[in-house]
């Protein structure tokens, strides 16, 4: 679920009919060494919100990270998720990383360095 804003007033529709939004902003960087990383331009990113019987997996963000390697958008609070990210090809190797968090009541936003490794 999506942040949901009535054009004319601005009103938050989500808030007002129970939901609470969160903005995750997440930056995604190549591993290069323990100490350097390097914006990952480019990389695909795919957020889940897992089942609770782990059967399934339901889509809740698709898109592409900025030139600084980052992704915005606003979830719903209170949940857990999964965060896939991808960059093909980065000096010669395809990456890849996940990591799984959870978004909690209350906060506005949260942020996380997904780090992605070379495959294989």
């Amino acid at each position: 679920m999506a942040r949901l804003v009535e054009l004319k007033t601005g009103r938050d529709l989500t808030e007002e009919h129970g939901f609470n939004t969160t903005t995750l902003v997440i930056k995604v960087v190549v591993a290069t060494t323990p100490r350097e990383t390097v914006f990952a331009s480019g990389a695909e990113v795919e957020v889940y919100v897992p089942s609770g019987r782990g059967l399934y997996k339901s889509l809740a963000y698709e898109g592409v990270a900025d030139r600084e390697g980052v992704v915005k958008f606003d979830v719903v609070s209170g949940r857990d998720y999964t965060v896939l990210a991808q960059l093909n090809p980065l000096f010669g190797f395809e990456y890849a990383g996940a990591e799984y968090i959870y978004v909690p009541l209350g906060v506005k936003v949260v942020n996380i360095t997904l780090r992605v490794y070379p495959k294989g």
